[in-house]
């Protein structure tokens, strides 16, 4: 369901709790469910992040124990614990001063009443909210449009209105993210081959990240994580944010030739091969980028130029069974065959080494 229409359920299903009166209510107590998932969003992230990271919400009041579960509490004992537990605990939180997480925590609390006195409709708000992944760059950006409506349209929301509102709260999220450390999250799944993750690691450091180096970057290695995945749709639009930073900048070469790659496999073979030339004047020695290029003028019959490009591969130290079985079947288009020949039996060769270094390398973790 599309997040506009999953607020607007929410709002429906309010409306029939007899304890919600008006919109100030339901903003009211629509804000403090949303704060509490955004804030447990949060410390996901930083347990991934940050080594011996602790909540400043007690285990069994963090709204993935509690509330996640669909078939979770409900009715008379979700309420008595959101009345008698859950506010109690948290507008009354012992954080020492320096803990920032934890007092903006109390703050809301605080300020924050549970409005709703049907435990059996609280379990259907909350699992409308489940529905909202805020997590996913692109689901938070809608709800925060929406959410925001609702608050303009209202145009009062409470003494904690700041931290109602998602903007505010993503942004105090920011602060605690480190954009360098969540890339190299991205990067070990990437790793591991966890593609969707790693997708949506880098996309939320192009979010936070203020460097813009870091953002390009982080757009970058999304765009290879959409390709792995053969999203090459998404993995272009990735590349093209990247350009859009910085057309010149270290990272624009890699952007470029990956750039090509996805729109080769997305069927427009001429721009591929423009963006792969582009990849090498950037960067001339970027060996990557001149197998590409090699690629793509193999695939266009130019043969000549595609054994002259895969050489310059070589000679900047790119070594790879793909190039070198290009490089043989251009040579055998040209009509040398012996030269071919050689250079496929190398490219078995070197296919053969590179499978053994897999397997050693399993054996050698297996061991450990």
């Amino acid at each position: 369901m599309a997040t506009d229409s999953v607020v607007k359920s929410i709002q429906d299903i309010m409306r029939q709790d007899v304890g919600v009166d008006g919109d100030a209510q339901r903003i009211s107590q629509m804000g403090w469910m949303i704060f509490l998932k955004l804030f447990d969003a949060s410390d996901r992230e930083l347990e991934l992040i940050r080594d011996n990271y602790e909540s400043p919400i007690p285990e069994d009041l963090r709204w993935r124990n509690w509330a996640a579960d669909e078939e979770g509490v409900t009715g008379d004992d979700l309420l008595k614990f959101i009345d008698e537990t859950l506010f109690p605990a948290l507008s009354d939180l012992e954080v020492d001063e320096d803990n920032r997480r934890g007092l903006i925590l109390r703050s809301v609390f605080e300020d924050s009443y549970n409005y709703m006195k049907s435990g059996t409709l609280l379990r259907k708000v909350i699992n409308k909210l489940e529905e909202i992944d805020f997590t996913s760059q692109e689901e938070r950006h809608v709800f925060n449009d929406v959410y925001e409506k609702i608050l303009r349209d209202l145009q009062s929301a409470g003494n904690a209105a700041e931290y109602y509102t998602p903007r505010p709260v993503t942004r105090f999220m920011a602060e605690q993210v480190d954009p360098e450390r969540l890339l190299d999250v991205g990067l070990e799944y990437m790793g591991i081959n966890r593609h969707e993750q790693a997708a949506d690691t880098f996309e939320r450091v192009a979010h936070f990240a203020e460097d813009e180096g870091v953002e390009q970057e982080a757009w970058v290695n999304k765009g290879a994580a959409h390709a792995e995945l053969e999203e090459y749709d998404a993995a272009i639009g990735a590349y093209e944010e990247a350009l859009d930073i910085d057309d010149e900048s270290e990272h624009a070469a890699a952007a470029e030739t990956n750039l090509a790659f996805a729109l080769w496999e997305f069927g427009r073979a001429e721009q591929a091969l423009e963006h792969a030339e582009r990849a090498v004047e950037l960067d001339p020695r970027f060996g990557q980028a001149w197998y590409n290029r090699g690629f793509f003028l193999n695939e266009r019959g130019l043969h000549e130029d595609a054994v002259n490009a895969f050489d310059n591969a070589q000679r900047l130290g790119f070594r790879s069974a793909d190039l070198l079985e290009e490089k043989a079947v251009a040579l055998e288009a040209l009509g040398e065959d012996e030269r071919a020949e050689e250079v496929a039996e190398q490219a078995e060769e070197l296919r053969q080494e590179q499978e053994q270094q897999l397997v050693d390398g399993d054996d050698e973790r297996l061991l450990e």
